[in-house]
C-alpha cells in the first residue's frame, strides 16, 4: 500500500530491549502479518523493514520501519559474532515496582522513586554481586539521579559504554517491607550478548515463597 514518510530518524523504544532504535516513520499501512514485510520507494528499492505501528483510536497511519542500512548492520554483525557487539548492559533481569502490586506499596510506604526497579536475576561473574548487590535488591538511583523513571536508568546505559562504570544507589528490605539498608554500588557495565540472564540457583529463588506475603496483612489488615 502506498505512503509518505513522515520522519527519517524517530526513536522507537520496546519493553524487549534497553535501546532506542531509530526508525523510519511512514503512512503505510501495517496490519497484522506486515511485520517483517519490506518498506520500499517509488524505484521499488527496499529501504526498510516494516517492524510496529502505533495501536490507538487517537492516531491512524503511524508505522515504523527500521532502515535497511541498519539492519545490514545488525545481519553482518550477528552473522559474524552471534550478536550485536558493543552494546553494553548492566547484566540483570528486573520487573518495575509499578508493575508489581505489593512492591508498589512497598514503594509508597518507603518513599521510594515509581521508577524503581527490583533486581529478578543477576548474571554471573557480575560486578553487582562483588558489591553485595543481590536478588531482590531495589535499585532506586543511577549516578545519584532518582529513578522517577525507569527511563533514567536505560538512557544511561544507552549512553555508556561496555567497561564504563555506574554508581547505583540499592535498597535492601526486611521481611516487613521496610527499608533495612541502603548504600550505593559502582558498578562497571558489560557487553550485550543478548544471554538470558538467569541462572538455576536464582531460579528456585524465585520459586520460593514470597517474603513479604504476610505485608498486606500487616499494613492493612488482609
Amino acid at each position: 500500500t502506498p505512503g509518505m514518510v513522515s520522519a527519517i530518524d524517530r526513536p522507537i523504544s520496546t519493553s524487549a530491549s534497553a535501546y532506542d532504535l531509530p526508525c523510519i516513520q511512514h503512512t503505510a499501512a501495517i496490519n497484522p502479518g506486515n511485520s517483517g514485510g519490506a518498506l520500499v520507494n517509488e524505484f521499488g528499492q527496499v529501504i526498510g523493514l516494516n517492524s510496529s505501528k502505533i495501536s490507538s483510536t487517537e492516531y491512524e497511519g503511524m508505522g515504523f520501519s527500521v532502515p535497511s542500512n541498519t539492519m545490514l548492520e545488525i545481519y553482518t554483525e550477528i552473522v559474524a559474532n552471534g550478536y550485536v557487539t558493543n552494546r553494553p548492559m548492566l547484566g540483570i533481569s528486573y520487573y518495575t515496582v509499578a508493575s508489581d502490586y505489593t512492591y508498589s506499596a512497598i514503594a509508597w510506604q518507603n518513599n521510594l522513586p515509581y521508577g524503581s526497579i527490583v533486581i529478578a536475576a543477576i548474571a554471573e561473574n557480575n560486578d553487582l554481586v562483588n558489591n553485595g548487590v543481590q536478588v531482590g535488591d531495589i535499585i532506586t538511583g543511577v549516578n545519584g539521579t532518582p529513578l522517577d523513571s525507569t527511563d533514567i536508568l536505560l538512557e544511561v546505559i544507552e549512553n555508556a559504554k561496555v567497561g564504563d562504570s555506574i554508581t547505583l544507589t540499592i535498597c535492601r528490605l526486611d521481611n516487613s517491607g521496610r527499608v533495612a539498608n541502603k548504600f550505593d554500588a559502582t558498578v562497571k557495565l558489560v557487553e550485550d550478548k543478548g544471554e538470558t540472564i538467569i541462572t538455576q540457583q536464582q531460579q528456585q529463588q524465585q520459586q520460593q515463597e514470597d517474603p513479604f506475603s504476610s505485608y498486606f496483612e500487616h499494613y492493612f489488615g488482609y
